[in-house]
């Protein structure tokens, strides 16, 4: 009798244990769960709207970084002069649409979370249409593309 109250208080105990931190992740005012939403920073504060003059910054911010980590790998790989200007003539083109999508989105004074998903967007197809045209034109040369490697061989000449 005394082990079956014994048993029937470490089951219900370790049940307990096992829900408390449930029930904590689910409380609804917790930072977690803000942060999982996207609405506040880490320190609580919140994000969106935001300041059309803070949202200029973090773009210039961002823009100057990228640029940055585009130099250093053009440095990196030692690419001629002209390669090399033509490279940052491009980020540049792409850099002045999202300028201008920023201001377009920041003309009212403030910035909301769909403004800014709308320039995050914007600033994605320019990327990934930057790179495909990268791999497009990297097969050319340097031992890449059709007719380099192994040769070919027809099948009545072996």
């Amino acid at each position: 009798m005394i082990a079956n109250k014994l048993i029937r208080s470490l089951i219900v105990a370790t049940l307990v244990s096992a829900a408390l931190p449930v029930v904590a992740l689910a409380a609804p005012g917790d930072a977690a769960h803000e942060d999982r939403q996207g609405e506040k920073g880490a320190k609580g504060e919140k994000r969106f709207p935001m300041e059309a003059a803070k949202f200029r910054e973090r773009a210039e911010e961002r823009l100057a970084k990228v640029k940055g980590r585009l130099e250093a790998k053009l440095d990196e790989r030692k690419v001629p002069a002209d390669e090399r200007a033509k490279a940052l003539a491009k980020f540049e083109a792409s850099a002045k649409q999202i300028r201008a999508a920023v201001e377009r989105v920041a003309k009212d004074g403030t910035v909301t979370k769909d403004e800014a998903r709308e320039v995050r967007e914007l600033a994605r197809e320019l990327r990934q249409k930057a790179r495909a045209e990268h791999r497009k034109n990297k097969g050319e040369g340097r031992g890449r593309g059709e007719g380099r490697g192994r040769a070919n061989h027809d099948d009545d000449t072996l």
